[in-house]
This record gives C-alpha cells, sequence and structure tokens, in this order.
C-alpha cells in the first residue's frame, strides 16, 4: 500500500515526518494519514510533492506502491485549492525575500497573459 512505501523511504533517509512535510511541502497530519493509510489516493499534486522529496519519479512512486498510474492526459488538473494548500504549505518554509519573489513571479506570470 501506499501509506507502507512512503513510510519505508521516509525511514529509510532517516526522516521523521516533519522532515518529509518539510521536504514535500505538505502537512505533517496528511503525511501521517497517507502513512497509515487513511488517504485513499493522495491528489497527484500530493503524490508528485512526495516523489520529489524523495528524489524519484511519480511514476516510480505509484509502481512502488503497486497502483496503477493513469496516462498523464487523463490527470486531472489541481484545483485552485490544492494548489493554495501546497503554496499555503511552501510559504512558511521561504524567507521573507523569497515570499516577495515568489509573488512577484506569480505577478509577472498573470501579466504577460495580458
Amino acid at each position: 500500500m501506499l501509506g507502507d512505501v512512503v513510510k519505508q523511504y521516509r525511514a529509510a533517509r532517516g526522516w521523521k515526518q516533519k522532515d518529509l512535510a518539510r521536504q514535500a511541502g505538505i502537512g505533517q497530519s496528511h503525511v501521517s494519514m497517507i502513512e497509515r493509510n487513511r488517504v485513499p489516493l493522495p491528489n497527484t499534486s500530493t503524490l508528485g510533492a512526495l516523489a520529489r522529496a524523495f528524489g524519484i519519479t511519480l511514476d516510480d512512486l505509484v509502481a512502488a506502491a503497486g497502483l496503477e498510474a493513469p496516462p498523464v492526459d487523463l490527470l486531472p488538473d489541481p484545483t485552485i485549492a490544492d494548489w493554495l494548500d501546497d503554496l499555503a504549505a511552501i510559504g512558511p518554509t521561504l524567507s521573507q525575500t523569497e515570499r516577495a519573489a515568489l509573488l512577484d513571479h506569480a505577478r509577472a506570470l498573470r501579466d504577460r497573459r495580458g
């Protein structure tokens, strides 16, 4: 199961749940729920964040958990709520300067669209 794989990968790195949460940019309680298999299947954004934290591909994480990955073109786009959750989790790990740069970058992307 996914939770068992996540826990094994985390333990192999000597990380506590809070370490994985920080590396993945998700909440520690969410890591705990995933590891206890209380989340049937996290959204693709969360799976991708976990894979990046472990330094593996999303496909590798999904395969290790014995799950079938849907074709990329069938994956749902993250909702604005997912994006905001990710951003809220990442924000506290950034310095004030980094947060300002992130906001400036987001505004520049918006302005490029006209």
